[in-house]
């Protein structure tokens, strides 16, 4: 069974409607769901973006940004050093092991811009 796409907004709007009803019965997802049946949803009792909502989860931590990252080959002190370093960018990113990219997204605050912020 094909259903139609999703309306943008109509899961937001739903939520509103759901929350402003003075029930305590269980309330039918109408969108799509998980393997286990249940709709998720991340919900901070407003409307907002995605880039919002990306940036509402990095200040609250439920996003690993920097070193928290597994996945990160630097650490919060190296880019602190990368940052001061004045050398030229190939020459730092083979003493960290990155590449020149990384370096110049670090330095033009693209990427662990949360470092920048505390430095400031």
């Amino acid at each position: 069974m094909n259903k139609a796409p999703t309306r943008r907004g109509a899961p937001q709007e739903f939520l509103l409607n759901a929350v402003s009803t003075k029930t305590n019965s269980c309330v039918i997802w109408p969108f799509s769901v998980g393997s286990h049946g249940y709709g998720q949803v991340w919900w901070n009792n407003k409307m907002a973006t995605r880039k919002e909502n990306e940036g509402d989860k990095l200040h609250t931590g439920a996003r690993a940004a920097g070193e928290r990252n597994g996945h990160s080959k630097l650490s919060d002190q190296k880019v602190r050093k990368i940052i001061l370093d004045s050398r030229t960018q190939r020459v730092i990113a083979a003493e960290f092991g990155v590449s020149q990219s990384v370096i110049s997204f670090i330095k033009s605050k693209k990427i662990w811009k949360h470092i920048h912020e505390v430095e400031s």
